[in-house]
């Protein structure tokens, strides 16, 4: 199955586009659909590409925002600790 058609369905569009068309131009046409078939892929490629490239900047920046404000609260219980040392041994190095 093609773009939701059945073989027989394509087989006859393809006919009928011959017999439309005509044997002189139905290569360019045939070409110029290819081309344009290749550009549409490339399209969907390239924003589907952007895409999850967005969403890993986004991801990140939030993983970043995580990791910087666990550093906050590790280095606040760092001086905690400091100052509960220094109280329980004033006179200490």
């Amino acid at each position: 199955m093609v773009l939701g058609l059945g073989y027989g369905e394509l087989l006859v569009y393809l006919v009928v586009a011959a017999v439309v068309i005509g044997p002189k131009d139905l290569p360019k046409v045939a070409r110029a659909a290819g081309r344009l078939t290749g550009q549409a892929a490339s399209y969907v490629s390239t924003a589907r590409s952007r895409m999850l490239t967005f969403a890993e900047e986004t991801e990140l920046t939030k993983l970043h925002q995580e990791m910087q404000e666990s550093m906050h609260q590790l280095q606040a219980i760092r001086a905690e600790l400091r100052s509960g040392v220094n109280l329980m041994n004033p006179g200490g190095p």
